[in-house]
């Protein structure tokens, strides 16, 4: 299990529930998130200047994360803008998050080949699909009128309004088959 204890980043086990500091440090972390295979820990840190995505993996990668006491911390993103909703992609090779007032980011899991999915003036509610092909958003348009939209991985073809009604339409979520 990873948290955030205090603005310090934390990962305790389900047995002996002895939690081991990943990061301590004045700046806030926040969102702690497993990549797809549990070597890595994605997480969001903020300095009150910037707000970064960053990376920790444990430098035992045979014993587990309880185990280890140290640990390698990566910046992935070096920007100023805001961020937040960070989610590794189901498949285990990208991240996403907002940016800014509401732009959906995607980056590869090193945070390269960074591209905006989405360019929004309000936060997005998203949800990948299982296999991570497939992503959906409800965003509200310039009449605030929240529709549900889909587009694969790579934003193209362009974005597919699958509600198109004028009620406000909220969080979508991938069925898991």
């Amino acid at each position: 299990v990873a948290f955030v204890a205090g603005g310090d980043l934390w990962v305790m086990d389900t047995v002996l529930r002895e939690p081991v500091a990943i990061l301590s440090s004045p700046d806030e972390s926040r969102e702690p998130v497993f990549s797809a295979d549990g070597k890595e820990i994605f997480f969001i840190r903020d300095s009150g200047v910037s707000s970064d995505i960053w990376s920790a993996k444990r430098k035992d990668e045979k014993a587990y994360w309880w185990e280890n006491e140290e640990f390698t911390l990566t910046n992935l993103s070096k920007s100023n803008d805001d961020k937040n909703d960070l989610q590794a992609v189901p498949g285990g090779e990208k991240i996403s998050w907002i940016s800014g007032r509401g732009d959906l980011w995607v980056a590869k899991r090193d945070g390269k080949e960074a591209k905006r999915l989405l360019k929004s003036w309000n936060q997005p509610e998203y949800d990948w699909s299982p296999d991570g092909k497939w992503i959906a958003w409800a965003v509200e348009d310039n009449n605030f009128n929240r529709d549900i939209w889909i587009s694969n991985s790579e934003g193209k073809p362009g974005p597919y309004n699958l509600s198109r009604h004028p009620d406000t339409d909220r969080n979508p979520r991938w069925s898991p088959d």
